[in-house]
């Protein structure tokens, strides 16, 4: 990309035409609205750029088959969380009211109570917050082969129309040339040795929590129950979470990569496998994974492992558990029954899980959060039935769960997507905290689930064997 001379006027009487009528909106409504230019640029190594990029502020998002892919940095625009919860239908809204709101892309998160944590508040979580909704000051997007720059602002109304072009030819004329030497930025990164590792719980608290959660399946509280272990790793110095995620994208194929870095000591990187639903027009398609094995040492036991996989009655009551949990939830938002597809074998770097797809048409009044809030969390994250097993899981886990399992994506006029923030870690200052989490159902051992979390630890194999416990 070239840029121009701060004295020039990059843009056009077409983009001065644009703004004067999002600015109308702007005085009509009497509320923010966001602004959005875009240039065409060559391609570009987008973590690679997020990993030279000075920003205090930076995200990410790859799509799990690879062919959707942006990430930004700064904050061009941003909603005000609201007392009600309602970040994401205002996101919605936001498009809506813009008379170019599909232009629009918005980064969207939350916790996974998707409310302010209370009593305790675990401070690693604070610059978080319950939901998050929000376009990057500068974006590059990917969509397969094309590449293009984003620039985002926000117009208030006490803005006017040569205010923001001056803002807009400022923030585009101050930028740099894209060129970024990977060689050289991989030769940079330091390697940091491992100080410590503590689990929470440890052992011998978790074989007490699953012990009380057979007890309360077996006495038909629950039918399940998804318990989570987050894992504190100590390092000598403190890491960059982009070359971390950069690490490990190669080696998680079929999974979704998500970085939310709100300043430069806090980061939630994700390597999910698990879609939470993907939404194109009305039509929504979400997915049930569950059930987990390891992969084979060569074919022929990965072969023996899947069939493992299928044929077990316990890892097929899991899933069921799953799929009906989703069938339940989408009744009341789809004109129709869903449609239950076939269910599969997905095969990850390190595991295999069972995968049954799930679709319907929403009602014409259904928004995209109401499919959010009607989703999650699932039985694959909470449990089964929901209102029971979900405030069990806030009394057995020793710390708080914050953007771990919840809902984490983008939301655009005609198309939404959302993952499934598990396989996932918080980077604070010289730790990193890594959560995994295993469905119990009845046939579940401690020591089963115990190794079942182990494998699902997304930093393994960044970690040196005598660290691995």
């Amino acid at each position: 990309m070239s840029t121009t001379g701060s004295n020039e006027k990059i843009f056009s009487s077409q983009t001065r035409d644009k703004i004067r009528l999002v600015l109308e909106s702007v005085h009509t409504c009497g509320i923010k609205l966001p602004i959005v230019f875009d240039i065409t640029i060559d391609a570009l190594p987008i973590l690679g750029w997020l990993e030279s990029s000075p920003a205090s502020c930076k995200l990410y998002w790859c799509g799990r088959d690879s062919k959707f892919e942006f990430g930004g940095t700064g904050v061009g625009f941003e909603i005000d969380q609201s007392s009600d919860g309602s970040d994401l239908n205002s996101a919605e809204a936001i498009i809506e009211a813009s008379p170019f709101g599909g232009d629009l892309l918005f980064f969207c998160g939350q916790s996974f109570s998707g409310t302010d944590p209370t009593d305790p508040t675990d401070p690693n979580w604070e610059e978080f917050r319950s939901q998050v909704s929000m376009i990057p000051e500068m974006m590059v997007i990917r969509r397969e082969d094309s590449f293009k720059l984003r620039f985002c602002l926000t117009l208030l109304p006490s803005d006017d129309i040569d205010c923001i072009m001056d803002r807009a030819n400022t923030l585009v004329s101050n930028r740099s040339d894209f060129v970024i030497d990977l060689a050289r930025l991989k030769a940079k990164r330091t390697v940091s040795e491992v100080v410590s590792i503590k689990h929470h719980p440890d052992f011998e608290g978790w074989s007490e929590n699953i012990a009380t959660s057979l007890m309360r399946i077996s006495a038909g509280e629950i039918k399940k129950i998804v318990l989570a272990r987050r894992t504190d790793i100590c390092l000598t110095k403190k890491p960059n979470p982009v070359t971390i995620l950069d690490q490990l994208t190669g080696e998680n194929k079929n999974c979704y990569a998500v970085l939310f870095q709100p300043n430069p000591d806090k980061a939630f990187i994700c390597l999910s496998p698990e879609r939470l639903f993907r939404l194109t027009g009305p039509q929504l398609l979400t997915e049930a994974i569950s059930s987990t094995v390891a992969r084979g040492k060569d074919a022929d036991d990965d072969r023996r492992l899947e069939k493992e996989l299928v044929d077990s009655k316990k890892q097929k009551r899991e899933h069921r558990y799953v799929v009906e949990g989703l069938g339940r939830a989408m009744r009341p938002i789809c004109q129709a029954d869903p449609s239950i597809g076939a269910t599969d074998v997905l095969k990850l770097n390190r595991i295999q899980h069972l995968l049954t797809p799930v679709g319907g048409e929403l009602k014409k009044e259904i928004s995209g959060s109401d499919v959010v809030r009607a989703l999650h969390p699932t039985a694959a994250v909470g449990g089964t039935p929901r209102l029971k097993a979900v405030p069990m899981i806030g009394a057995l886990e020793p710390f708080e769960r914050g953007w771990y399992a919840a809902p984490i994506g983008y939301v655009s006029k005609n198309r939404s997507e959302f993952a499934v923030g598990i396989r996932s870690a918080l980077v604070h200052g010289c730790t990193i905290s890594v959560f995994s989490g295993a469905g119990i159902v009845r046939g579940s051992s401690a020591e089963a689930e115990w190794s079942e979390i182990e494998s699902k630890n997304i930093l393994r194999s960044l970690l040196p064997d005598k660290a691995k416990v």
